[in-house]
């Protein structure tokens, strides 16, 4: 009697405690929704546009403020399900439509981004269009009518232009690293276009100094940049095309951990399965990989150099024999193969290719002496 009436307590506070974060989730819906709105109204007037982007300023805190709530949200969530507590459908779908708020919101975010690039092009066509004005004005003898009032406005809205459009090119830039299956993802380009990106916001930053604000925008991409960046090694390593499976079967067995490297596989894949968290040996097991990756391309190079090769045997006079006739060239490839398989024998990275590189010594040191004897019995 006494365990049923403990038992109904413990539920009881359960349903409580579930009903208590589906108030939160609701909450956060209502936060989300009314900022998707907001986005998505369209200024009527000249203080309507200041207000609109007065109120875009305050986006990334209110953001992080829910996605806090999320967090904790989530936390509440997992340990109701220790309980074995199950959600109803309704509290489940409300769970899943606040988790997916953000990325909706990162849509719009985008779209503006859109509208941004539109107005500045028009700008821009303006401003050439001024300039062939002002060449036609000069050519009859017109009085020429300057666009200052155009041209401040250009500089005026550049830094705006930089802020949204370097933040929304790197969200999806981002998505496109982490989401998409790794084989599509071109890692050597990552790099390059973060540092681009960083530059440009570290110098909003400092642009909105006097707009804090609008600065706060800037500093939290600038954040979720410094965040990324720790990252671009491991996809680095992670698309080394010398990585085999040896290397992902070393990396697995010192990291304790299992990698699953198919098709489909995607960086945030490879997150979830703990590759981030062994980012140094993941980095130290590619650097091995490339360069053994340089001994694999200059023996298969090597070896498709005399794919096409032919030797040249024609009759020799009227003795009813043969000469072979052999191109410098091809002597002198067959030479710096040999320099050069003979240096790929002494590389430190040579274990993995030991035998194949010793096997094609083999067959151009034959190559050579046969060649050398030949030579020999036509002179």
């Amino acid at each position: 009697m006494l365990v049923n009436k403990r038992s109904d307590i413990i539920k009881a506070l359960l349903v409580m405690w579930a009903e208590e974060v589906r108030l939160v989730v609701d909450d956060v819906i209502t936060a989300y929704k009314s900022v998707m709105r907001k986005l998505g109204e369209k200024p009527n007037t000249i203080e309507h546009v200041f207000e609109i982007r007065e109120w875009m300023e305050s986006i990334p805190f209110t953001l992080k403020t829910q996605d806090d709530i999320m967090r904790k949200v989530n936390s509440d969530y997992e340990v109701l399900e220790q309980f074995f507590m199950p959600l109803e459908n309704e509290d489940f779908s409300a769970l899943w439509e606040a988790v997916g708020w953000p990325q909706q919101i990162n849509k719009q975010v985008h779209e503006i981004a859109n509208d941004i690039k539109k107005a500045w092009k028009a700008m821009k066509d303006a401003q050439d269009w001024g300039r062939i004005l002002n060449q036609r004005q000069k050519l009859f003898g017109q009085p020429v009518v300057p666009f200052a009032d155009l041209n401040k406005l250009v500089r005026e809205f550049e830094p705006y232009r930089n802020l949204w459009v370097t933040a929304s090119d790197f969200l999806k830039a981002r998505e496109v690293w982490l989401d998409n299956p790794l084989m599509y993802v071109d890692a050597d380009t990552i790099e390059p276009l973060v540092n681009e990106f960083y530059k440009t916001i570290v110098k909003c930053v400092r642009v909105f100094q006097d707009m804090p604000k609008v600065q706060k925008v800037a500093v939290t991409i600038r954040e979720n940049i410094d965040s990324f960046r720790p990252l671009i090694p491991i996809i680095q390593a992670v698309r080394n095309p010398g990585m085999k499976e040896r290397h992902w079967n070393e990396f697995m067995e010192k990291a304790g951990i299992t990698v699953t490297m198919n098709d489909k596989q995607t960086f945030q894949m490879c997150i979830k399965q703990g590759v981030a968290d062994h980012g140094e040996l993941i980095a130290e097991i590619g650097e091995l990989a490339s360069k053994e990756y340089v001994i694999e391309q200059s023996l298969d190079k090597m070896q498709a150099d005399w794919a096409n090769k032919t030797l040249e045997v024609t009759p020799y006079k009227n003795t009813g024999t043969f000469i072979m006739k052999i191109a410098d060239e091809t002597m002198q490839l067959l030479d710096e193969h040999l320099l050069n398989t003979q240096q790929l024998g002494f590389s430190p990275f040579k274990a993995a290719f030991e035998l194949r590189i010793q096997e094609w010594d083999d067959k151009l040191r034959l190559t050579q002496r046969v060649v050398d004897e030949w030579i020999e019995c036509q002179g």
